[in-house]
């Protein structure tokens, strides 16, 4: 008989959502959470696929009634405009021929709502669901053998992971690659372990999870010359749209507040890239407008000293989706964009500051009608000489992320507070996000959506299973 370590094993959604069993599971946990009828809409969207054509018109109208119309007691929450889309797209089916109509069609008519809540399961549900006691008990009990695990999950050994390159390290223009590594740390899909989670309860800030990683995201050149990196993820739910929460954050008004351990920074510098140059969406060079800056970060720990960050960055916004893409990534101070804080002429010993590499990475996506998620991943080697596998290091970094994060969450709800109680006023630019937005406005919409990575994966893994 094989003994089988369960932990060595990374569950996947695509694998779940179309393995019928383990799908029910998903249910049970959702339906005791009081959302299951997220699952049981996008099963209903799945199901049309398979139907005969002359009975899709009905099932569609079946799905519309009980999932989408503003009467019925089991709405999913998707936005006004997906409704509209939907409807545009009823209207469309209902016109062509029966003998025309296919499953896929008809499928294609929710897609609207379906891509969003598919995301919602799988970045907020998911990840509390193969790490509850009720499907780890419930593989223990069915899986019996490698061949049955597998149909569920993916060796640890096997998960795909970009790594971070010196030749990404070195250049102040962001570009796909930087995209591409963002989407594939969103996902469950690397060994996140979950520390915390917490329904916050606030007005606006509905709830968060905060996940560690193993994961040293350099690849093994890049480590020899920054040392080794620590991650942490974080999972956010707001009742707000995600660019209310993605302007606040960044507005003069409360940055300072929200980002409270790092309020000192120079001022930015945009990098504009000429509309000229041949950019190929598709590749993994394609360019971004970008900005350049400088960041101080003051731990609140006595005797620390402030550690210091020189940041490239980049910020793009699909209105027609609503994700926001941000991400910040270290440059060699030695840039002629970024001032020399470290040569003695303008420090003394006394007040200088520690080099530290830092990463950020975010994704702001609508779900719904007033309803978004923030999913933002931490990467960093503190700076210093720490060494990142002492119980002190391990013990340091939790607790200042954690800690960071329950402060971080307060004075979120706070500022959307302010901002509704003020008649949701005009915000003002901090650091050139609000421009790289408008900027990089033509290039995000060409972008492939890593939701659409998602139903691709549900499809193939369908096909295969048949």
């Amino acid at each position: 008989m094989v003994v089988i370590n369960f932990k060595e094993y990374q569950f996947l959604f695509a694998n779940i959502i179309c393995h019928s069993q383990a799908i029910q599971q998903l249910r049970l946990f959702m339906h005791r959470h009081h959302n299951s009828e997220l699952i049981d809409f996008c099963v209903a969207c799945f199901n049309l696929v398979n139907e005969s054509k002359y009975q899709l018109l009905p099932n569609v109208r079946k799905v519309y009634d009980i999932y989408v119309r503003r009467t019925s007691a089991m709405q999913v929450n998707v936005s006004a405009e997906d409704v509209r889309r939907i409807d545009e797209l009823m209207v469309q089916f209902e016109a062509i021929h029966e003998d025309h109509r296919t499953g896929e069609i008809a499928r294609s008519i929710f897609y609207p709502g379906l891509v969003s809540i598919l995301h919602n399961i799988e970045t907020n549900t998911f990840p509390r669901f193969v790490r509850s006691d009720q499907w780890l008990k419930w593989v223990k009990t069915n899986c019996r053998s490698l061949r049955e695990l597998e149909q569920l999950a993916v060796h640890r050994s096997q998960l795909h992971q970009l790594f971070i390159t010196c030749n990404d390290e070195e250049r102040t223009i962001m570009t796909g690659k930087d995209i591409a590594i963002l989407n594939n740390l969103q996902r469950d899909g690397i060994d996140w372990h979950l520390f915390h989670s917490n329904k916050h309860k606030g007005k606006y800030v509905d709830s968060f999870m905060v996940f560690q990683s193993r994961l040293n995201a350099l690849d093994d050149e890049c480590t020899r010359k920054y040392g080794k990196t620590k991650a942490f993820k974080c999972i956010w739910q707001f009742n707000c749209p995600s660019i209310v929460i993605f302007k606040l954050m960044y507005s003069k008004e409360h940055y300072a507040h929200i980002f409270s351990i790092a309020p000192e920074h120079n001022e930015p510098r945009l990098i504009h890239v000429d509309d000229s140059q041949n950019i190929n969406v598709n590749a993994q060079n394609v360019k971004f407008n970008s900005f350049t800056s400088s960041l101080d970060v003051n731990y609140g720990i006595p005797f620390m000293k402030t550690r210091e960050m020189h940041m490239c960055g980049a910020t793009l916004h699909n209105p027609e989706t609503g994700t926001i893409y941000d991400v910040l990534k270290p440059i060699p101070a030695s840039f002629n964009c970024v001032p020399d804080t470290t040569s003695p002429e303008t420090q003394t010993q006394k007040t200088r500051k520690v080099p530290m590499r830092f990463y950020l990475f975010q994704v702001f996506q609508d779900l719904g009608e007033n309803k978004c998620q923030l999913i933002t991943v931490y990467i960093t080697n503190r700076g210093g000489k720490i060494d990142g596998n002492s119980r002190i290091s391990k013990w340091l970094n939790r607790a200042t992320i954690l800690r960071g994060i329950v402060r971080s969450a307060q004075s979120k709800e706070e500022a959307l507070d302010w901002y509704y109680e003020s008649g949701r006023p005009e915000l003002t630019d901090m650091l050139g996000k609000f421009q790289l937005m408008h900027l990089n406005k033509s290039i995000a919409i060409s972008l492939p959506s890593q939701i659409t990575t998602t139903l691709s994966d549900i499809d193939k893994r369908k096909s295969h299973v048949v």
